[in-house]
């Protein structure tokens, strides 16, 4: 993602585009060191960025600053509460918990035999979901040097946030070698539950052009117009197609046979070099929770209905911090709002737990106050400033790089540590 803001003083420059950055060559030799925890390639297709001075879609209203005090750096960021109106339909999506959650992901990178210049930092604003509002982040950098960090709030073609993060080493001597930053996300959770009755009509959260669209939208992480896939889902039947009578509040009907579809044979399997196309979800019939939650997008996506993953963390007071990662999917129908379900947790846990009276299934059209979210979807073309475009699949984890022309990445090390630091009922 990209900005317009010039900083002075900077003895390299870089060309701007209205968009992510046009330079396709990564860069690395003796005199620019490549930095980055994540696996990245240069994206072929470059999706363009607003600067949020653009007026916000939708009925969202976004609010940011910047503040210095106490050798403390923060710049903050909140998404409020979209409209909603009451529901003409018989389903509704019941709210069985609310809590105030705060929850800490610091990262540490060391790199003892490099003089850094410069360290480029990327990360997202909790979006608003089925499950979650009010999100907001915090950068919090232990500095004792009165001039803050470069910070940009940036919004894609999709309508995610994120804030990038640019320290001039020359400003903040003390992070030549190391660095420490810590991510402070507060967001309200709200426990949900999908239940029929028609004699009611409850609030329901409105969807705007953009999300709709997204949602539906063909790209290299839903590629559901491949030939291989749609000749697996002809090859099911009319198991995975839409009928006719299934619009409106028959949607659900249609996505919970879908998702009991996925949950019967399908497993869950993870890896650390783990293949999540479709193409290997479908022939190999297992996945992790990302590649669950994907094949089951791109089925409804291929019908039509907006759907879409949602990328973030496990937030229970229990949770370790190795395994705190997960993905879950929702998916929209009018009147009714965005639905949430979990497949993995499926897979995994639902043989403990029973059907509801009405016949839904567990961990479809529920969840709990136990998952942050980060982002919407995958794929995340990034301007790292220094080295080019990189494409990053998730911000799970946020990337950082750093540029220097002394010294090498010998010994480097980088870490995270993810921490909840509260959690208070609404």
């Amino acid at each position: 993602m990209s900005s317009n803001n010039r900083r002075g003083g900077s003895r390299h420059r870089r060309s701007r585009s209205n968009g992510y950055n046009n330079n396709n060559n990564n860069r690395s030799n003796v005199n620019n060191k490549n930095l980055n925890n994540n696996n990245n390639n240069n994206a072929n297709n470059r999706n363009n960025v607003n600067n949020n001075n653009n007026k916000n879609k939708g009925n969202s209203k976004n609010i940011s600053k910047i503040t210095n005090t106490n050798a403390m750096v923060q710049f903050y960021a909140e998404k409020q509460i979209p409209s909603s109106q009451n529901s003409l339909s018989a389903c509704h999506l019941n709210i069985t918990d609310a809590i105030r959650c705060e929850a800490e992901l610091t990262l540490e990178v060391n790199a003892p035999k490099l003089i850094a210049e410069n360290w480029v930092f990327y990360v997202p604003v909790p979006p608003t979901t089925s499950f979650q509002n009010s999100g907001s982040v915090k950068i919090m950098l232990d500095d004792p040097s009165i001039e803050a960090p470069d910070c940009q709030f940036l919004t894609d073609i999709n309508g995610r946030e994120v804030i990038q993060i640019l320290v001039d080493v020359s400003k903040h001597k003390h992070f030549s070698k190391s660095i420490k930053l810590s991510y402070l996300f507060t967001v309200n959770l709200f426990g949900r539950d999908l239940y029929f009755d028609p004699n009611q009509s409850i609030p329901y959260q409105i969807a705007d052009d953009t999300e709709i669209k997204s949602s539906l939208s063909v790209n290299n992480s839903f590629s559901f117009y491949d030939e291989e896939f749609k000749q697996w889902m002809e090859s099911e039947g009319s198991i995975l197609v839409r009928q006719q009578e299934e619009f409106f509040d028959q949607t659900v009907i249609y996505a919970q046979r879908v998702f009991s579809y996925i949950t019967s044979n399908f497993e869950y399997f993870w890896s650390s070099n783990l293949d999540r196309s479709l193409t290997n979800i479908i022939e190999t019939k297992k996945s992790d929770c990302g590649g669950l939650s994907k094949l089951f997008c791109s089925i409804l996506r291929s019908q039509s209905i907006p759907a879409r993953c949602v990328v973030g963390r496990w937030c229970s007071s229990k949770v370790k911090n190795d395994k705190s990662c997960h993905v879950v999917a929702e998916f929209y129908v009018d009147q009714i709002g965005w639905i949430p379900v979990d497949v993995a947790s499926k897979i995994l846990h639902g043989s403990k737990k029973q059907s509801s009276d009405q016949g839904k299934l567990p961990y479809f059209g529920e969840i709990g106050t136990n998952f942050l979210a980060f982002h919407i979807d995958y794929d995340f073309p990034l301007d790292s400033v220094y080295f080019g475009t990189s494409n990053l699949r998730h911000l799970q984890n946020p990337p950082h790089w750093v540029q220097s022309s002394q010294g090498s990445l010998q010994n480097h090390s980088f870490s995270y540590n993810w921490q909840i630091l509260s959690r208070e009922s609404l």
